[in-house]
């Protein structure tokens, strides 16, 4: 009498075979975009109280939107464009955090956070730009579209940032007050 080996119980199981699995299965396409949209509309609800403490309708509500934003494929492309080169951005941070903690105390006020300030908004306008350039959202057209009323709005919102900060936003708890007598 021969032993009986089971083939599947003794092969190797690949990572890239699993995430393959998964892309088959829905995985990206529907169930992550279902997960993120649900837990960011559920804690907008949650934090808004709109409803009260009604945990219930807020759950309904998260599931509806979430549902109804997968309804057709607008959605999993979209996530399917920024996210690779959001990966990428996030990566690109990393390293430059990396680097300016070799050189200096990234902690203390000044031109190392200004600096990663700004690394992380031109690759936040980049991912931007990149995700919908792609073919899930008209490519060019877009771009020739809206393309210039964007960069309109972020250089106004850029202005109105530095105007802000440039005055310190008025006095707060630790401003001092001059006056002329005492």
């Amino acid at each position: 009498m021969g032993i009986l080996i089971n083939q599947a119980a003794t092969t190797p199981v690949n990572i890239a075979d699993i995430l393959s699995k998964w892309e088959d299965f829905g995985v990206y396409a529907y169930l992550l975009p279902f997960l993120l949209i649900f837990a960011i509309v559920y804690g907008i609800l949650s934090k808004a109280k709109i409803f009260g403490d009604e945990k219930g309708v807020n759950i309904i509500i998260s599931l509806a939107v979430a549902l109804l934003a997968l309804l057709n494929d607008t959605v999993p492309e979209f996530f399917a464009q920024i996210f690779p080169f959001a990966g990428v951005a996030i990566s690109i941070l990393l390293v430059a955090l990396i680097l300016m903690g070799m050189f200096g105390d990234i902690n203390v006020p000044g031109a190392a956070r200004s600096t990663f300030f700004v690394i992380g908004a031109i690759l936040a306008i980049v991912v931007v730009y990149l995700a919908l350039s792609g073919n899930a959202w008209g490519g060019v057209l877009f771009w020739d579209r809206y393309g210039p009323a964007i960069i309109i709005l972020a250089v106004i919102v850029a202005i109105i940032g530095l105007i802000t900060k440039g005055f310190g936003g008025g006095g707060g708890a630790g401003s001092t007050v001059l006056s002329p007598t005492r």
